[in-house]
């Protein structure tokens, strides 16, 4: 016979359940997904030139924030309440971060975004060479792992060193390069970190109160999610636990929308109008309705 989980640690009908309290939130929350994947296709179809200055905050940053409202979606329609709070710090992360690339002086931006991953890359590729650091313990750990063929990870790396070395981002690598002590990509940009972007933005109140918050859920570093006290005793809470996150769904929504916002501003302003009448009209209710958190 299966075992059951323990309903003190899961209860599986209970989350759902509340779940389905949220299905006007969430209906909206899956219209905003259709809405950017969209968002996304009009935005790319005025930028065909596949310019990095297009590709970062649009086809990467964008569809970043449209792929966590759309995990949001899934996992919270069963009630999954805790494993929720990365998708909304990625979320928030990728909103600032288009934000602040779409600002001001948007190629140099998006071309350190830009230069910052190639160079991982790299790094990656590199560590996977025979002799390495990594790949000699990885192998001593692992002695069953198989590893890619050793001229087609050269060839990556050399193809990643002859985009590095174009002159548009030659600079570019080599401040990147003096800056890595401060791991953020855009450290040579004058941000160190996320809460440098977002006191730049003006939304350094907004990091302090949610992100913080949301970094320790994803962290494991917030024992409160877990525990509860129950007069003198303390009780496991459920590990769904959705009545914890009702109100980062709508926050998550609004984020979204900020982010639309963002876009159509910076790509199609003549949309802006039609963008907040359809929020007025289809939406806005449904959000100021979302269930307290319990």
């Amino acid at each position: 016979m299966a075992m059951k989980a323990n309903e003190k640690v899961l209860d599986r009908e209970a989350a759902v359940a509340f779940a389905a309290t949220l299905a006007p939130q969430l209906a909206v929350a899956e219209a905003l997904v259709d809405y950017g994947t969209n968002l996304i296709v009009r935005v790319m179809a005025l930028s065909a030139d596949g310019s990095i200055r297009h590709l970062v905050p649009v086809c990467t940053l964008a569809k970043q924030v449209v792929a966590m409202l759309d995990g949001i979606t899934v996992l919270l329609r069963s009630g999954c309440g805790l494993a929720v709070y990365p998708l909304y710090r990625s979320l928030y992360e990728a909103d600032l971060q288009m934000s602040w690339i779409l600002e001001a002086d948007t190629d140099q931006r998006a071309r350190t975004y830009w230069v910052a991953h190639l160079l991982k890359e790299q790094r990656r590729c590199q560590s996977e060479l025979k002799g390495s650091e990594y790949r000699t313990s990885a192998s001593q750990q692992f002695p069953d792992m198989e590893w890619r063929d050793e001229a087609a990870i050269r060839a990556e790396v050399a193809n990643i060193e002859s985009v590095l070395n174009r002159p548009e981002h030659a600079t570019i690598r080599t401040e990147s390069a003096e800056k890595r002590n401060r791991k953020f990509w855009a450290a040579r940009l004058g941000c160190g970190s996320f809460e440098e972007i977002a006191k730049k933005l003006g939304r350094w109140n907004e990091y302090e109160v949610f992100y913080r918050l949301l970094s320790g859920m994803t962290h494991s570093s917030n024992p409160k999610a877990h525990l509860r006290k129950a007069g003198n005793d303390i009780e496991i809470t459920d590990i769904r636990d959705p009545e914890t996150v009702a109100k980062f769904l709508m926050l998550s929504s609004i984020w979204t929308l900020r982010s639309y916002q963002t876009v159509l501003g910076h790509y199609r302003p003549d949309e802006l109008p039609n963008f907040s009448r359809r929020y007025a009209e289809k939406w806005r209710a449904a959000l100021r309705a979302t269930p307290p958190a319990g």
